[in-house]
């Protein structure tokens, strides 16, 4: 029995629900099992002119009131489901959605009629089941702990007043408890189901840490004990507890003592939390290597740092090694810093004696301009110079301000409105930060597009990195490439200087992607790729042209692909998506970046368009419109500064 009906030719990009906001970062990652693991769809023939695609059996089970049929058949054919003729798009996928469903057996026939009028057809069988009866307890007796779901399952090292949830599935209608590094046992409740209201065997507690000395890890330690249904006695002899240690080993780090480690990757990334994000979680700095972080908590193989008295951060065990034990808690004393130009960038000279913990963002600034925040973690303020050089094209003002103990911000204002892009390095006891002035682009007509440098990054690639697949068999990473290759020709046509970050099917990391953008020293940079959905809501109910940007200087490309892409492909608005994580989105602030979305590879709607040349010229012609009205909005700013 199943409660859906899965699709087999699309992994989801975001779940249906939250269509027109969020996607589903797996595909567009690449990493881990591809979208592409579905089975390719069914091809049919002459001989066979009718192949079931979704359910791709003719017998099928739901509890569902309604079904979702997609099949497949030759260009040129009619066809229709059950009573309805639906249209038969140029891949030769049909669609039906929402086809009501009787309880008990239903049968709906598929026809299909080739130009001469032969008719080929099948019966789907789809059973729907009532929802199985609401279940009672599972029997309180023997008594039992399944091992493998006690949790936390890694080891964890608690802070004095951490909390600590503990939970495991046994036998119901029990008394669980739970120790913890060797401390007395605590109570456990068990979970009533909504449904029932009887008991579902998971028992779960939390524990706070009130002990300040350091305590070795050991093992977390569950029982169950025998406890009558309703607190009936019973004239049997109840049976001895049940007590078992959990995988994970859990200790506590006294307050009292300063545990240091240091970065020894090139770089760390310093997350807000540790829940799954697929796209890299809640991103706070990248830090260099040799950075001093102060370890308060341990979970797994991520140790939480202290940035401030009240702001924590986690960093991966792997990016970081002890600290010698003569190293000490690093403060910055922050006393000044120097502000120069050049040619088409300012750098602001930031003296780090120790290297301190760092975050930089661009932020809003009055009357529209931008500005850039450099927050210091581990610092306070004692400046007493700020140098600004006259050779400075971009930075207006420098300015500096203890916001809480051991945070210090240094606000970068900018001359122009836009903020074109910025990055940062660590050179020896010091940080530069460079901004980057707008290019120059002339107000006039026809040609804004002259003279730049713009970097397409064709999504996916590879053997293993398809991207989403469409009923059809349609392959992103396929389709990525052949619009991507057409808006290169859009744009040197237009007087721009490309480069095809990926030129052909190979695979590249995010990394080197981003490394290969840098090295070209583009202006510009705009990923290309296809979305897809769950298919719950039907085939049909999620499409639309999308576009993203992570940071705010990326914000204005975005809007302005979004609403060409929209005016000129006739698809709907599915948003213009911000604070995306994609990593070459993330990671590429030197120049304005952008994704586009160009549609729905589970929509066979869109799959069809997409397969289209003629499209997918569209969309390209559509993008090289909305960098031109990007660039003509910056040409309007910067010439009124």
């Amino acid at each position: 029995m199943t409660d859906s009906i899965p699709v087999r030719a699309s992994r989801p990009r975001y779940p249906a629900t939250v269509a027109s906001v969020l996607v589903a970062i797996a595909l567009i990652v690449g990493h881990g099992s591809p979208a592409s693991a579905a089975k390719s769809a069914g091809v049919p023939s002459q001989r066979d002119p009718l192949v079931l695609l979704v359910p791709d059996t003719e017998s099928t089970t739901t509890t569902r009131s309604h079904v979702h049929i997609a099949a497949r058949t030759l260009p040129g054919y009619t066809a229709t489901i059950g009573n309805s003729t639906v249209p038969v798009l140029s891949t030769g996928v049909f669609v039906r959605d929402g086809i009501p469903l009787d309880h008990g057996v239903n049968e709906i026939v598929l026809t299909v009629v080739d130009p001469a009028g032969q008719s080929r057809s099948r019966t789907l069988e789809v059973v729907r089941e009532p929802p199985p009866p609401p279940r009672g307890p599972a029997p309180s007796r023997p008594l039992f702990i399944d091992e493998a779901t006690i949790s936390p399952a890694s080891d964890q090292n608690l802070a004095h007043k951490d909390d600590l949830e503990v939970s495991f599935r046994g036998a119901t209608g029990n008394r669980a408890e739970a120790r913890v590094a060797d401390g007395a046992w605590f109570s456990l409740s068990e979970e009533i189901s909504s449904s029932t209201h009887e008991g579902t065997g998971l028992y779960r507690g939390t524990i706070t840490v009130t002990r300040g000395d350091d305590v070795p890890a050991s093992p977390i330690m569950v029982r169950l004990s025998a406890s009558p249904p309703g607190g009936a006695t019973t004239p049997d002899t109840p049976p001895s507890p049940v007590e078992l240690a959990g995988r994970a080993r859990v200790g506590i780090f006294s307050p009292g003592m300063v545990r240091l480690v240091k970065v020894k990757s090139p770089w760390a990334e310093l997350a807000y939390g540790l829940h799954e994000v697929r796209l890299g979680g809640p991103f706070v700095a990248r830090v260099p290597a040799g950075t001093l972080l102060r370890v308060t908590a341990r979970k797994g193989d991520h140790f939480r740092v202290r940035l401030t008295p009240t702001l924590e951060a986690w960093v991966p065990c792997a990016s970081v090694e002890s600290a010698p034990p003569s190293a000490k808690v690093p403060h910055l004393v922050f006393t000044g810093l120097t502000i120069d130009g050049g040619a088409r960038e300012d750098r602001v000279h930031v003296p780090f004696d120790p290297m301190v913990p760092f975050s930089i963002e661009p932020v809003p600034g009055p009357e529209g301009r931008s500005a850039l925040v450099l927050d210091l973690f581990g610092a306070h303020h004692g400046t007493t110079w700020i140098i600004h050089k006259s050779s400075t094209r971009v930075i207006q003002e420098v300015s500096l301000q203890q916001t809480e103990t051991d945070h210090l911000r240094i606000r970068i204002d900018l001359k122009t409105k836009p903020l074109w892009g910025y990055r940062w390095e660590a050179q020896g006891k010091g940080l530069v930060v460079t901004l980057r002035a707008p290019p120059a682009i002339p107000l006039l007509p026809p040609l804004p597009l002259k003279g730049l440098k713009i970097a397409l990054e064709a999504g996916h690639g590879g053997p293993s990195n398809l991207g989403a697949l469409g009923l059809a068999g349609t392959v992103e990473k396929q389709i990525n490439l052949k619009t991507a290759e057409q808006l290169a020709k859009e744009l040197s046509s237009a007087g721009a200087t490309v480069t095809m970050v990926r030129k052909h099917d190979e695979p590249m990391l995010l990394e080197d992607r981003c490394q290969r953008v840098m090295r070209s020293d583009a202006d510009l940079f705009v990923s290309v790729h296809a979305n897809a959905s769950e298919s719950d809501r039907g085939f049909l109910s999620v499409g639309g042209v999308s576009t993203y940007y992570k940071n705010s200087n990326g914000r204005d490309l975005a809007l302005s692909l979004q609403a060409a892409l929209i005016k000129s492909t006739g698809l709907s608005d599915a948003g213009c998506v911000g604070n995306f994580n994609y990593y070459p989105l993330r990671m590429l602030t030197w120049m304005p970046s952008a994704l586009i979305e160009q549609a729905f590879l589970s929509n066979p709607v869109e799959e069809a368009k997409l397969t289209d040349p003629k499209f997918r010229a569209a969309v390209a012609r559509a993008a090289r419109d909305g960098i031109e009205e990007f660039l003509r909005k910056v040409s309007l700013q910067t010439s009124g500064n």
